[in-house]
């Protein structure tokens, strides 16, 4: 043994000699810790004693009166976990104490708690009455919370790498036909956003159809088994450090209203803080409808965007403009000048407006040279009060002007739907649905309205329920009732119910199409963890004048995401 780690213990064992000799009392038992005072909780630390040093006859453990250690007590020793013996207190001071040293070593854990000061005293605890906790209760429950307004400013917008893979079956039978039942198989896999390597990025979204059963004359784009859709397959580049993007592949077009994917590629520059964006594209285009590439069809152009924020805190508005002017060449449209603007307005928790506008002009043009245009708007005047609504117009029936994988492009047409809901207190809201439709080609038209009430807190956080029901005008009169349930446990089990009353009567134009049918929908949803997923769902509708012309359909999921 070295002197100076010696030297040390000598040095250790006078100071808590002296503390001995002056503290201890050998002839007296010695005092007891201080109770706390009437109203003070006694508060303990939860770490054991220890022996600090041992000597050729002593053991030193940092533990003492104030701990209530007492001359004479037996201080049962653990080491390892285990028992290693006892030794019995021959002197003790304020925080220190000794012992026999035979058997004892340095390290070797006490059983005794270490004292701390208790805390001032709180005031006097009274529980209130349980008609006063009822009472409360109601307050809160009926009590309007104030919406948050969204503040953009240093928010962090950067997309989040993704990937998703879904499987699905799902049979369909209808008892009046003999063809059933229809079979399909579904594969779902997405890939969003993943760097590779700084910067580099990959993103795939693709979807697998196979029909292991169906009419022998379906009437789908599909006609063959199995169908390979891709909507994106592409590698790109983007930093938040750098104002350079890029992206190669089957792409999705950034800030380019009315153009969605092209099979070529795109670059931009964007400025310092992300407010102005501007970039170049071109490529193939692929069928709207199978998504397959096509060398007859193609674009290229330039896009910008740019964004901007008006005023501070819940009274900030934030504004987002986006044009596209380009050259096409489309199967049914010909050779053409392009143009799509876009505009998006968001203030705090008060509007959300969104208006874009698709023009064309050349070989073949809409009314107006207007492709389609849409008006969408959210507005909150009140904490109760809040309509959602929107326009939506279709000049061009050819698909070339459709969104991406959409089967049927449908006609010229005017779109137009509108809901008001008033929230006359937590438990109750109360609203009014309404819509309408003109086909330009048939000149028929279709409007629909009616009330709704929603109970959201019926089943308590568990779910609630929604009772609504729709008069329809116009070329198919008639009327729909629906109940609508929804449930959750646990934050791992969801189910929702929707049970449908449909009636359509005979009018002139619509002969043949009378009738009354119930449905209903049920959609279960299982996480046992965060990123898996379980989905069932099952539907089915019947005429109630002939049950036998029931049909229902069954799909089951079985999916993750990361």
């Amino acid at each position: 043994m070295t002197a100076a780690p010696e030297a040390a213990r000598v040095v250790f064992a006078a100071v808590l000699l002296v503390g001995v000799l002056a503290g201890a009392a050998p002839k007296k038992a010695p005092p007891k810790p201080p109770r706390a005072k009437a109203g003070k909780v006694a508060r303990f630390s939860t770490g054991a004693g220890q022996v600090q040093f041992v000597t050729a006859d002593k053991a030193f453990i940092d533990r003492g009166l104030a701990d209530g250690v007492a001359v004479g007590q037996s201080l049962t020793l653990m080491r390892g976990g285990k028992s290693a013996g006892a030794c019995v207190v021959d002197s003790v001071a304020e925080h220190f104490c000794t012992c026999a040293a035979a058997g004892v070593r340095k390290g070797d854990k006490v059983t005794v708690l270490r004292a701390v000061e208790p805390g001032p005293p709180g005031p006097p605890v009274v529980m209130p009455s349980d008609s006063e906790l009822a009472r409360r209760h109601r307050l809160l429950e009926d009590a309007h919370l104030p919406l948050v307004a969204f503040d953009g400013a240093g928010q962090d917008v950067t997309v989040r790498p993704r990937v998703a893979v879904a499987f699905s079956q799902t049979s369909f039978s209808n008892l009046a036909s003999s063809d059933g039942p229809y079979q399909q198989q579904r594969v779902d896999a997405a890939v969003y956003d993943v760097e590779v390597w700084r910067g580099l990025r990959v993103s795939l979204d693709l979807t697998v159809l196979n029909f292991s059963r169906r009419p022998a004359e379906t009437r789908s784009a599909y006609q063959t088994t199995p169908v390979l859709l891709v909507r994106q397959l592409e590698v790109g580049f983007r930093r938040a450090d750098v104002p350079f993007s890029a992206a190669l592949g089957r792409t999705w077009l950034r800030y380019s209203p009315g153009l969605l994917v092209v099979d070529g590629a795109q670059a931009s520059w964007r400025t310092k803080g992300e407010g102005v964006e501007v970039g170049v594209y071109g490529g193939l285009l692929p069928d709207a409808s199978t998504l397959v590439p096509r060398a007859n069809q193609g674009a290229f152009g330039a896009f910008f965007m740019g964004r901007a924020a008006v005023g501070q805190g819940e009274r900030e508005t934030l504004l987002q403009a986006e044009a596209r002017v380009g050259y096409a060449s489309k199967v049914g449209l010909g050779s053409r000048l392009e143009v799509g603007l876009a505009g998006h307005l968001y203030r705090g928790s008060v509007i959300d407006l969104h208006v874009a506008g698709e023009f064309g002009v050349g070989d073949a043009q809409a009314p107006g040279a207007v492709d389609a245009a849409r008006f969408d708007l959210g507005w909150r005047p009140t904490q109760a009060l809040r309509f959602v609504g929107g326009v939506r117009y279709r000049g061009q029936s050819p698909s070339g002007v459709t969104e991406v994988g959409l089967v049927s492009p449908g006609q010229r047409a005017l779109h137009a739907d509108l809901a008001a809901v008033y929230e006359v207190s937590p438990r109750v809201w109360v609203g009014l649905l309404g819509g309408a439709a003109t086909d330009f080609q048939s000149v028929l038209t279709q409007a629909r309205v009616g009330p709704e009430v929603t109970f959201p807190a019926l089943f308590g956080k568990a779910g609630g329920m929604t009772v609504g029901y729709l008069e329809e005008l116009g070329w198919l009169r008639g009327r729909t009732a629906y109940v609508q349930l929804s449930f959750s446990a646990f934050g791992k089990l969801r189910l929702l119910n929707r049970t449908s009353w449909f009636m359509q009567q005979s009018s002139s134009g619509s002969e043949g199409l009378a009738g009354n049918e119930a449905g209903t929908t049920l959609a279960i949803e299982f996480r046992p963890v965060r990123f898996f997923w379980l989905r069932a769902s099952l539907s089915g509708r019947m005429q109630l004048e002939d049950p036998s012309q029931a049909g229902g359909l069954v799909s089951v999921q079985l999916g993750g995401q990361l």
